[in-house]
């Protein structure tokens, strides 16, 4: 047993722990396994950019994720330089792209989505 790790860049925010989210949240990461059985990523539209913290159930992160290392674990598909146009109009098209997929797939849950104060975030992900 190993731990999987990430360095992530993502724009949006950081929020608690929903254990009602959490729960829509895997039964459409379900559906999307049983369809794509023999795909490693599902297709963009498919599903919400997201980190879960799912080991400590401490927080998640929603928004678009502009930078993945790859699996520290396995060195696998690691990714070491991307560039990015962070201007604030491509982070506006960002941000509203992410909030109208959210609440296609998620209307339930738009309220998560209220008053959230976007940034760009660095962090490392262990899983």
């Amino acid at each position: 047993m190993g731990i999987n790790t990430h360095v992530f860049t993502v724009y949006g925010f950081k929020t608690e722990w929903d254990d009602d989210f959490y729960e829509a949240r895997e039964v459409i990461e379900e559906e999307l396994y049983d369809k794509y059985k023999e795909r490693k990523y599902f297709p963009e539209e498919a599903q919400i950019d997201s980190v879960i913290d799912s080991m400590c159930g401490s927080f998640m992160i929603f928004g678009k994720i502009l930078y993945d290392s790859g699996d520290f674990r396995w060195c696998d598909e690691m990714n070491n330089f991307q560039e990015l146009d962070v201007s604030d109009e491509n982070l506006k098209t960002i941000r509203a792209e992410y909030e109208e997929k959210f609440k296609r797939l998620y209307p339930n849950f738009t309220y998560m989505l209220e008053d959230k104060n976007w940034k760009v975030l660095n962090l490392i992900h262990y899983s």
